[in-house]
């Protein structure tokens, strides 16, 4: 997040520090989740459209959508405007388990 940012102090004397141009700053979008009853049928769903909810009034950006991937796109899109920057969602995925012995 700092990284993307722009939050030139905290890179101060690592490799990266000279490799970036940090008047750069570029759209971060935080989800988490890290807490809540994800057990409950339905409350992923909710708790995902209300940290949609959360960050769209943080990037002042209002869209029509009622579906998680249409507002998550006009998110992105919305936080780039304003920035003036690309935004480039990116996913993280874990290795694959090894194949039970």
């Amino acid at each position: 997040k700092e990284f993307f940012e722009g939050n030139e102090a905290l890179f101060e004397g690592l490799a990266v520090h000279g490799r970036r141009d940090w008047s750069a700053r570029h759209p971060v979008l935080r989800l988490s989740f890290g807490t809540g009853n994800f057990k409950e049928p339905g409350f992923l769903a909710a708790n995902f459209m209300e940290q949609l909810a959360a960050a769209e009034a943080e990037a002042q950006v209002s869209t029509d959508y009622a579906t998680a991937p249409g507002r998550f796109t006009a998110l992105l899109r919305g936080g780039a405007r304003g920035l003036k920057r690309r935004a480039v969602p990116r996913a993280v995925r874990e290795p694959a388990a090894p194949p039970p012995a």
